[in-house]
């Protein structure tokens, strides 16, 4: 199976940024990575073993077939595209997906996704439709699903 990178830029938004690896390890595909950036003051940490460390190296294997990586940045990228433009630097492998630290992800996204990249000829693909949701993280409200808008779960 062919693996597949998952490029997370955030700043700072660590509770956001805790739902998206969440959403990362519950998914199915294998082999796969999500690599993260992180450019804010804050050095991004895990807390493992009740000791508190810098976040894992390159090429951590967390489960079989499934490896995190984060990147603290010293330099404040000027835009989200500069910053995405970064993690495309450290991406190794031949598919890549969008993984935005405010979006969740169903567990089969990636599985859809390289199985619609592997299908044809496309370049580029992404769900047809997404749930949308807003508010604050204790009363969501529901807008239903919406087509067509939601570029970051483009692979």
């Amino acid at each position: 199976m062919t693996m597949i990178t998952a490029l997370c830029p955030t700043y700072g938004r660590f509770e956001l940024l805790r739902d998206a690896v969440a959403c990362f390890l519950l998914q199915g595909y294998r082999p796969r990575r999500l690599l993260i950036l992180d450019d804010s003051p804050q050095t991004l940490h895990v807390r493992a073993a009740d000791r508190e460390r810098s976040c894992t190296p390159p090429g951590h294997e967390i489960a079989p077939g499934v490896w995190l990586e984060a990147w603290n940045s010293e330099h404040k990228y000027p835009t989200l595209g500069h910053k995405r433009q970064a993690l495309l630097f450290g991406a190794s492998t031949p598919m890549l997906a969008h993984w935005d630290d405010d979006d969740w992800y169903l567990p089969w996204h990636l599985q859809q996704c390289v199985e619609a990249l592997q299908s044809g000829d496309p370049d580029c693909v992404k769900p047809r439709g997404a749930w949308w949701l807003r508010g604050p993280r204790d009363e969501f409200e529901q807008k239903g699903e919406h087509h067509n808008v939601f570029e970051g779960q483009m692979a």
